[in-house]
This record gives C-alpha cells, sequence and structure tokens, in this order.
C-alpha cells in the first residue's frame, strides 16, 4: 500500500495532490476569471463544482524517488501537529496524509503569518507533491 497526499485550501485557493499506488490526481481552483479578486468574506469564494482534476500515473521510478525521499526525510518522526498556533489563533491548514506499507502518518501544519517555518520533512514532501504536479502538468 502506498498513499501519499497533500491538501491546503483558503477563501482563494484549494489545492489536493493525491497518489494512489502509482496514479497521481490533482484537485485545484484555478481563479483565472478574477472572481476572486476582491473577495472579503472568511469563507471559500470558490465552490466544489469550480474545482478542476486532473489524473496522470507516475513511472516506477518517480514512485522509488519518493519513498526514498520519504525514508531519508525523516517525516515518520514528526509530530502531528506543527506550527504553534494559540487556540484562539486563525490559521490555514496544510495536511500531509501518508500510508507506506500499512505505517501511517498524518501531519498538520498551522500556517499563518507568525508561525514557525514549516520543518524540512515536511517541506521537502511537500515541494516534491508540487514539482511532481508541475512536471506532468501544464497548468495554465
Amino acid at each position: 500500500m502506498f498513499y501519499l497526499s497533500y491538501n491546503f485550501s483558503s477563501e482563494f485557493s484549494y489545492d489536493n495532490i493525491e497518489i494512489n499506488q502509482s496514479e497521481l490526481k490533482y484537485t485545484y481552483f484555478d481563479d483565472s476569471s478574477g472572481e476572486c479578486e476582491h473577495w472579503l468574506k472568511q469563507e471559500p469564494c470558490w465552490g466544489w463544482e469550480d474545482l478542476t482534476t486532473k489524473k496522470s500515473a507516475l513511472s516506477a521510478d518517480e514512485i522509488i524517488q519518493l519513498k526514498d525521499l520519504i525514508a531519508k526525510s525523516g517525516f515518520m518522526e514528526l509530530g502531528g501537529q506543527l506550527g504553534d498556533a494559540s487556540q484562539q489563533q486563525r490559521y490555514y491548514p496544510e495536511k500531509i496524509t501518508l500510508n507506506i506499507g500499512g505505517k501511517e502518518k498524518e501531519v498538520i501544519y498551522q500556517n499563518f503569518p507568525e508561525a514557525s517555518v514549516a520543518p524540512e520533512a515536511f517541506l521537502e514532501i511537500k515541494n516534491k507533491l508540487k514539482q511532481l504536479v508541475k512536471n506532468k502538468f501544464v497548468l495554465e
């Protein structure tokens, strides 16, 4: 079993990158029309019907590289919640979920202006997933 996902959403954006075995699925909100430009509400300006999903297969080498990165990064040793937000603090959760060979891990980074920088292990996996999306899909 190999499953890895990254999720981030805000009033203006939605990004979900998901790998299930060797299938890469990318779901996102594209505001090329500019409809969210002057949005002031503390709720998403997009709806589920506004999201776009693209799929692609990953090669065996890409999966091996990803698993090696996970093993070397120390991701499995991270705490479940990162960012040090107080209970009243408003933040945007960035979530990475992993299931590799039956070992499961979910890490949520609390993203807000004064948050501590996300740990390197979290950033390495997030950036690798974003790079895979960039390499596989030509986004307008």
